[in-house]
């Protein structure tokens, strides 16, 4: 149900960066981790400030042993919340 919801509420406003961070957070849950990384992406490309779309996008990298992109994830959401 939250799909569906996050997914009007993408249509209703492409440029939602909030939306697209948290159906990827929703997609990560029921495993769907290509959809989320896209969502992430999309997230992120919408706001490049976002740090939670970074830090989970990492989540997600992680569990899917991509480290190196877990770690550049990782650093920016840190970055991005210290400065």
């Amino acid at each position: 149900m939250a799909i569906q919801l996050l997914t009007k509420a993408i249509e209703l406003n492409p440029k939602y960066a909030d939306a697209y961070g948290t159906r990827g957070i929703a997609y990560s849950f029921i495993k769907q981790y290509s959809k989320a990384i896209k969502d992430f992406n999309k997230a992120i490309e919408r706001n490049p400030e976002l740090a939670e779309a970074y830090n989970n996008r990492g989540i997600v990298c992680r569990k899917l042993g991509q480290y190196s992109q877990a770690f550049k994830d990782y650093n920016k959401a840190i970055n991005l919340n210290i400065l």
